[in-house]
């Protein structure tokens, strides 16, 4: 059996763990498996094709901006694309987040439709159904059909052109009576979504839950604590609130974040944010910016009394998988998907927006500490070689 995998990124970011682990997931069963990813993929591996340089990104996104379609455009590299899926002939084509300017999903979809290759598509984000944004939020045009888009400039930055109504009625024009096309949902509520528009919602679309590396990164750190209040300088005789983000961006709520850190000013917690840059000089929050290294961040989470987590939008969040699996409770917004990522006695939702009910939960969750076998149902749950295993099933049951 031999899978190609397509994503944006390779080994880092979420989706590009999950491309990574699934590749070695397939040699180590003896199956054979080729990944295609948008940029910063390593070069010393022959099974790995990387396609644009961070530049090439860049003049593709402004194309797309130009012409007002997100997902158009990238001629030449989507040739290459086809070209290698030619000569590689898979027995089945992955596609995990094949955003980031790297190929024209349209005409890659159109391709694999036309070939017969079983595809599989997993829905980390929306844009395989809106055809334009990655999170539609309240606006519910995807359902029957984008027009006029209300965040045409501030979302989507197409700087003249409207064109989301063509490229939603072509996108939704491929997925008809395409038998060979799988649909997987990493949640049940973006299954939900899916399920609601055009021709996808005419789909069989099965859930199947990210998982990450909690066997060998992610797992209690014992001696944590100490090591880190030390390294950092954080307060010894308060509880940690940790926020973990990419970008302290308004759709992860960094705003809800700083208003949430006010509330508590005068409470025994200090918040540490992880992942952005932020330069305010609050008295109860820290920002240490950055942290590549993925056993240092498992470090953070085992020394946290809790995660919190603000977005206004979020499909099946790694960080809360991450935290629950180092034995750290999560206190988040009821959006998306976050409580589905929240194992039973590990934490809870509050409705969103209401910092006032996530102090209170925060006060309550960082005072708990889970029992370990609350912990180690948690980590059952988001093993990725759970993930794995499932993943290699339906593989199996597309070739039969």
């Amino acid at each position: 059996m031999k899978v190609l995998q397509i994503n944006c990124v390779y080994g880092e970011g979420s989706t590009g763990r999950i491309t990574r682990v699934i590749q070695e997931g397939l040699v180590t069963s003896g199956a054979d498996g080729v990944v295609i990813c948008g940029r910063r993929g390593p070069k010393e591996d022959s099974k790995i094709y990387s396609m644009i340089s961070e530049g090439r990104g860049k003049l593709n996104k402004l194309w797309s901006m130009i012409t007002g379609v997100p997902f158009g455009g990238c001629f030449i590299t989507t040739q290459r694309i086809k070209k290698i899926i030619r000569r590689e002939q898979p027995d089945v084509v992955h596609l995990q987040c094949i955003n980031g300017h790297f190929c024209n999903i349209f005409r890659l979809l159109e391709f694999l439709k036309a070939s017969g290759i079983p595809t599989v598509l997993t829905l980390h984000a929306e844009f395989m159904y809106t055809a334009s944004c990655s999170h539609a939020g309240p606006c519910d045009q995807f359902i029957t059909g984008c027009k006029q888009c209300p965040v045409r400039k501030s979302g989507l930055h197409s700087l003249v052109f409207d064109r989301t109504s063509h490229s939603w009625q072509r996108m939704h024009r491929i997925y008809k009576d395409w038998d060979q096309l799988k649909v997987v949902a990493c949640s049940d509520w973006i299954a939900g979504r899916a399920g609601k528009s055009g021709e996808m919602g005419k789909r069989d679309i099965r859930v199947l839950r990210n998982g990450i590396d909690n066997t060998s990164v992610f797992y209690p750190r014992e001696k944590a604590r100490q090591m880190i209040l030390e390294k950092y300088s954080l307060p010894q005789d308060k509880k940690l609130v940790l926020f973990v983000s990419p970008g302290f961006s308004s759709l992860k709520g960094f705003d809800l974040l700083l208003e949430l850190a006010e509330k508590c000013k005068d409470d025994p917690m200090h918040f540490v944010l992880v992942g952005g840059a932020y330069e305010g000089r609050e008295p109860n929050l820290t920002s240490l910016g950055k942290i590549a290294d993925a056993n240092l961040l498992a470090q953070m989470y085992s020394a946290a009394d809790a995660l919190v987590i603000c977005s206004r939008n979020d499909t099946y969040p790694t960080v809360c998988l991450e935290a629950n699996s180092c034995g750290t409770g999560v206190v988040g917004f009821d959006v998306g998907g976050v409580k589905e990522t929240i194992c039973p006695g590990m934490g809870t939702v509050v409705p969103f927006g209401d910092t006032d009910a996530m102090r209170k939960a925060l006060l309550e969750w960082s005072e708990q500490k889970p029992s370990g076998e609350t912990v180690e149902k948690a980590r059952t749950r988001h093993s990725q070689q759970r993930m794995v295993r499932e993943y290699l099933q339906l593989y199996q049951e597309l070739i039969r």
